[in-house]
């Protein structure tokens, strides 16, 4: 593992009972559908916010999200795959019958999405900063997800976040998959 990655701190894992509980305190749909999208892709919120009812592809048994990294050279194009039955994709499929095809799914500032998901951190666990989840650690979950359960090498956690380094992911292969041994819960 190159010497250079250090997590700034500890991450937690969002549980389904976790988020469970987070979709249950919200009436907005178009909330709970990014929410949901975040957990199940583990994609980045400023991906998720370019992301247009015509970069999913639906079949009766899965789907898959066309997304780009733009965090890379030249824009490379991820296909995230998840399973219809998964939970909470009830949730995406809803708000996306509303849609037409070159509307964004989700047309405010990133800022405003973190502000919601602030105060409703503060709604559900009062002060207790410790329980609160961020965007941030819904895509970590995913890929503790990956790399835990499913055994991903380092390879296909990188194409699957879209990191420039596999550094991240060799951490957390090597040191921090056994710490999560068993809080991931089914999801697949």
């Amino acid at each position: 593992m190159p010497s250079y990655y250090r997590p700034k701190n500890e991450f937690e894992i969002v549980t389904q009972e976790k988020l469970k509980l987070y979709l249950n305190k919200i009436n907005d749909l178009e909330f709970k559908a990014l929410l949901s999208l975040a957990w199940l892709t583990g994609a980045r919120i400023s991906e998720l916010l370019e992301v247009k009812k015509k970069d999913f592809i639906i079949t009766s048994d899965e789907i898959k999200l066309l997304i780009k990294t733009y965090k890379q050279k030249n824009h490379p194009i991820r296909e995230l795959i998840f399973s219809i039955k998964d939970p909470f994709t009830n949730f995406v499929l809803d708000y996306l019958q509303n849609l037409d095809n070159e509307q964004t799914l989700f047309p405010k500032c990133k800022r405003t999405y973190q502000h919601r998901l602030q105060r409703l951190n503060k709604k559900i666990f009062g002060e207790n900063k410790n329980e609160y989840i961020t965007f941030h650690y819904l895509r970590h979950s995913l890929i503790s997800y990956l790399a835990r359960e499913l055994r991903a090498s380092a390879w296909e956690i990188q194409s699957w976040t879209g990191h420039k380094s596999s550094a991240y992911e060799e951490y957390i292969i090597k040191t921090a998959t056994d710490r999560f041994k068993g809080q991931l819960g089914l999801r697949r």
